[in-house]
């Protein structure tokens, strides 16, 4: 899900989100304006918002773009996501470590 909330802001574009959750907000954070699901009106208007204001745009997709290329790319949010899997998988030996079939194993 991360992906396509990260998907315009990644290309330095403003995005309009439909549903408010902690993630989508932690993520694309400044870079993306949010309107109620199934309030069609409000969604549209937003869009008129944006299109009317150039600088508002180039802002929300600047800091959209910045943040993707600081703070969310996969060297520093991959190395987050291995010590989870560790930690769900109960892995003790370093990564370097383990083998292909070790990790198919432990899945089993």
């Amino acid at each position: 899900m991360t992906f396509i909330i990260l998907h315009l802001p990644s290309l330095g574009l403003p995005a309009i989100r439909r549903f408010d959750l902690k993630e989508t907000r932690f993520s694309a954070g400044d870079a993306a304006v949010y309107v109620e699901p199934n309030k069609e009106a409000e969604f549209a208007k937003t869009i008129v918002g944006l299109m009317e204001q150039p600088d508002l745009r180039k802002r929300m997709g600047d800091f959209g773009r910045r943040r993707v290329e600081n703070e969310l790319q996969w060297s520093k949010v991959g190395k987050n996501l291995l010590t989870a899997y560790e930690t769900l998988l109960d892995w003790k030996e370093p990564p370097e470590a383990r083998s292909q079939s070790a990790i198919g194993a432990k899945r089993l």
